[in-house]
C-alpha cells in the first residue's frame, strides 16, 4: 500500500489517499500501471492547487492510463465526474479496487462527517480533508486500449 497526503492550496487542508500498487517497477507484460510514477506525485500535487483546482472544478475529467489512479483520485475531489482508464486487466483490478476503497470512504465521510464510526474503515482508510464533505463525484473505471474500438 501507498499512503500519501497532498496538500490542497488555498487551504489548509490535506487529501489523505491511500492506493494499492506494486513495491516494484516492471515492464513485463504491460504491468506499468501498477506502479505510481513520479509524474503521478506531480499532476497529482498541481490538481490540488489552486490552479489546477479551477481547472477540474465541476467538470468532467478522464485519466487515460491510469494506472494506480492518484491524479484522477485527487481531481474526483473537485470534478463533477472521473473516468480512469487503462488498457491492462490486471492493472485495472487495481484500479478498480482503489477507486472503490477511495469511493467508499468519500461516502463514509460525506454521510457522518468522520470515518471513526467503522473501525474498519478508519483503520484502513485515514483522511484529513474537509472536503469529503462535500465531494459528490461519481467515478468510473473503464478499459481503453489504443485503436481498440470494441470498449465504446
Amino acid at each position: 500500500c501507498f499512503n500519501s497526503s497532498i496538500p490542497v492550496e488555498s487551504t489548509s487542508e490535506c487529501l489523505a489517499i491511500k492506493l494499492l500498487r506494486s513495491e516494484s517497477a516492471t515492464t513485463d507484460h504491460d504491468l506499468t500501471g501498477q506502479i505510481i510514477w513520479p509524474v503521478s506525485y506531480l499532476l497529482a500535487h498541481y490538481i490540488a492547487s489552486e490552479h489546477g483546482q479551477s481547472l477540474v472544478n465541476n467538470m468532467n475529467v478522464c485519466e487515460l492510463g491510469a494506472g494506480c489512479g492518484l491524479p484522477g483520485l485527487v481531481a474526483s475531489h473537485f470534478a463533477k465526474k472521473v473516468a480512469l482508464s487503462d488498457g491492462n486487466d490486471v492493472v485495472l483490478d487495481l484500479l478498480r479496487d482503489n477507486a472503490q476503497n477511495h469511493e467508499l470512504v468519500r461516502e463514509r465521510k460525506h454521510r457522518t462527517g468522520n470515518t471513526e464510526q467503522d473501525p474498519e474503515i478508519h483503520n484502513e482508510f485515514e483522511t484529513a480533508s474537509k472536503l469529503f464533505e462535500t465531494s459528490k463525484c461519481r467515478i468510473s473505471v473503464q478499459k481503453c486500449v489504443w485503436g481498440d474500438r470494441s470498449h465504446l
